[in-house]
């Protein structure tokens, strides 16, 4: 005996079935109109902040912008000292910071290039310093520069 088929339930399923692709198409559509804005911001934002001659690698070493801030300061004063505990016959002076760029890693790598004095004569040196998450510091490498 063929199954009766109810009009009405057919009927229904049909209307449930068009009201959930309604929502779906809701739902994208209200998606995409409250994150296209926060879209559109954060792409003019990045554009403003690296305009697109200088955009920059990701992972690659970027400039650092301010060299007299207290924190690229401090490091690179950590860096001599570190220099001048393995190195007791000479004991360099910090100076100033020449140039410096940072690197972001599982912490941050600096390359700093710093002036630094002994026996009252300016020298170049370059110095490598990695800061972990912590704020662990350790000095990589420091090597004269002229």
């Amino acid at each position: 005996m063929p199954a009766l088929i109810d009009p009405l339930s057919a009927r229904t399923n049909r209307i449930f079935a068009d009201v959930r692709t309604m929502q779906g198409a809701y739902f994208h559509l209200f998606t995409s109109l409250v994150l296209l804005p926060f879209f559109l911001s954060h792409v003019s934002t990045a554009s403003r902040l690296a305009p697109a001659a200088e955009q920059t690698i990701v992972g690659g070493y970027q400039p650092i912008k301010n060299l007299n801030d207290s924190q690229i300061i401090e490091i690179t004063k950590f860096a001599v000292e570190e220099y001048n505990k393995s190195h007791k016959t000479e004991t360099l002076e910090f100076s100033k910071v020449v140039k410096g760029d940072f690197q972001v890693v599982e912490g941050i790598n600096y390359k700093l290039l710093i002036e630094a004095r002994w026996l009252s004569r300016a020298y170049n040196y370059l110095a490598f310093v990695f800061e972990d998450l912590n704020g662990h510091k350790k000095l990589e490498s420091f090597i004269p520069a002229n």
